[in-house]
């Protein structure tokens, strides 16, 4: 026996839901808090915890976050608001995860510092390392 269309869609719609509600969290990959952030997501994820990695090595300390979902959850939410600066990693020209979090949290865009990479190729520790550490240098006096 078939289940009824709208009772398969209800089925299916609270699976949907219920997947939502396990995943939209982002995964906090330090758990000491420090300014500044930095978020990354995908694909760059490997290239950013090693450019994390080799960062501390120069003295540059950062609190990280590994964000799987999309929309943003309670937890990705208090990251953001904990901290004055976020590196925002990002494969594309127009720094579209940025806007999201400027569009459905509402955050300042000056305090999110952008680590592009559309260049086609995949990003690179190197590359999100010297960007980081150029907007630490420069940015130092504001607490980068």
């Amino acid at each position: 026996a078939r289940t009824p269309s709208s009772a398969m869609n209800a089925e299916r719609s609270n699976r949907a839901d219920n997947r939502s509600n396990e995943i939209a969290d982002a995964i906090v990959a330090d758990e000491i808090v420090r300014v500044p952030g930095v978020i990354f997501f995908g694909t760059s994820s490997y290239a950013a915890v090693e450019a994390i990695e080799l960062l501390k090595d120069e003295g540059i300390f950062l609190d990280a976050m590994r964000v799987k979902a999309f929309p943003f959850g309670a937890e990705f939410e208090d990251f953001v608001n904990s901290h004055e600066k976020l590196f925002v990693i990002e494969q594309n020209r127009d720094a579209q995860f940025k806007s999201l979090m400027m569009i459905e949290l509402g955050v300042n865009s000056e305090k999110l510092i952008s680590i592009l990479n559309y260049d086609g190729m995949p990003i690179t520790a190197d590359h999100i390392f010297n960007q980081i550490k150029e907007n630490s240098v420069v940015r130092k006096g504001n607490n980068l």
